[in-house]
């Protein structure tokens, strides 16, 4: 199998202990089984955002942005409806092993070797409501959630109070 020999693993190493994002990813690509071509940003933030709830979209595109500086593949604005992306040129999971030390050359995907992995359905966001003082309320809500299904929700909890009659 082939190397990238272009791919700069100590700047991929340094990457991994540079931040709580930058971590969550890259140990999230080493355990994977499979290989996938792209990786949205909305996706990777669900998954970064499981380990770390102050994450913000901005950080896993900044984290991207630096993957792309070492050589693993290229950020992607989204334009006219398609998502930000991240285009893999290697293999994402040698990637993260390659950043947690594991692995000291990283694989070139080749095309036959990538299959997409669908997307699962439930990939979620945790969104926290200060409803008092001391009282903080989470959410855990698909990253798609709709406005039917938001007053839905609305509606439903109006049905809670237990306030006496």
């Amino acid at each position: 199998m082939a190397t990238d020999p272009a791919l700069d693993v100590p700047l991929l190493q340094s990457i991994y202990l540079s931040s709580a994002v930058a971590k969550a990813a890259l140990d999230s690509f080493a355990s994977r089984s499979y290989r996938i071509s792209e990786t949205t940003v909305d996706r990777l933030l669900g998954v970064v955002l499981e380990s770390n709830s102050s994450s913000k979209r901005q950080d896993v595109v900044e984290f991207l942005r630096q993957l792309q500086t070492a050589n693993c593949g290229a950020f992607k604005i989204g334009r006219r409806g398609s998502a930000s992306r991240f285009v893999w040129t290697v293999s994402l999971v040698d990637v993260g092993l390659a950043a947690q030390g594991k692995k000291s050359a990283v694989e070139l995907a080749a095309p036959q070797e990538v299959k997409s992995a669908p997307e699962p359905d439930d990939v979620t966001f945790t969104h926290v409501f200060q409803l008092r003082l001391n009282q903080r309320v989470e959410f855990r809500l698909p990253t798609d959630l709709t406005q039917l299904e938001a007053g839905r929700l609305a509606d439903f909890l109006k049905t809670l109070p237990l306030e006496a009659s």
